[in-house]
């Protein structure tokens, strides 16, 4: 038995073997995560990402990103400056956002691995279709979240496990690179862990504001 690479609780149980993958289930922040004996190295995940068509000129992926960019450019203010976390390897969000005439510095564990912009702090932070594939999400989300500036926001996209969805079914874990499930009930202990707020929550999109 694995403790939640979230919450750190031993409380967790095995919830299914799918494609010769364990997944475990945290009954205190309701995480779902992969044993992390089964996780991809580094170089099958960079090789993956790499896969991904995230070119500046593709409309189908620019009208996703605006389920994110468009709620948080409601929250900010002209002169915020931001962090894209996990941008990947053509960062188009930050892109998007300098479009809208913001500040958005960029990092990525493979293709932006500039530690240094971990050290300023941000107005907003975006994550998109990232920490479904952090291995150690509460050391991420730990980091990010002590950069974020009191009141600053912390924009998140992941696919949401809903109460209707049948886990083995589920499109989104079909990605060998997803190891961390996260639903409301998580985002919820997310929020009153780290002292946030939700201000913003869609199918697949979720807005934090840090209180202090």
């Amino acid at each position: 038995m694995y403790s939640c690479p979230l919450c750190g609780s031993l409380k967790t149980q095995t919830l299914t073997w799918l494609n010769h993958r364990e997944f475990y289930h945290c009954q205190t922040c309701d995480l779902r995560f992969l044993n992390p004996t089964q996780i991809r190295s580094d170089e099958f995940q960079k090789e993956h990402y790499l896969k991904h068509q995230n070119d500046d000129h593709n409309h189908g992926y620019r009208k996703f990103l605006s389920q994110l960019l468009n709620p948080m450019l409601e929250c900010l203010d002209k002169d915020a400056k931001g962090l894209d976390f996990g941008c990947g390897y053509n960062p188009l969000l930050s892109k998007m956002l300098k479009e809208n005439g913001y500040e958005v510095k960029i990092y990525d564990k493979f293709f932006f691995a500039q530690n240094e912009v971990l050290e300023d702090r941000y107005d907003f932070i975006t994550a998109s279709e990232v920490i479904e594939h952090l291995e150690t999400p509460r050391k991420e989300l730990s980091k990010i979240i002590s950069i974020l500036k009191p009141q600053g926001f912390l924009g998140i996209m992941t696919g949401v496990y809903q109460p209707d969805i049948v886990f083995e079914n589920w499109s989104y874990i079909q990605d060998l690179t997803h190891v961390s499930l996260y639903s409301e009930k998580t985002f919820s202990w997310i929020a009153s862990s780290y002292n946030l707020k939700e201000v913003f929550l869609s199918k697949n999109v979720i807005i934090f504001q840090k209180e202090q």
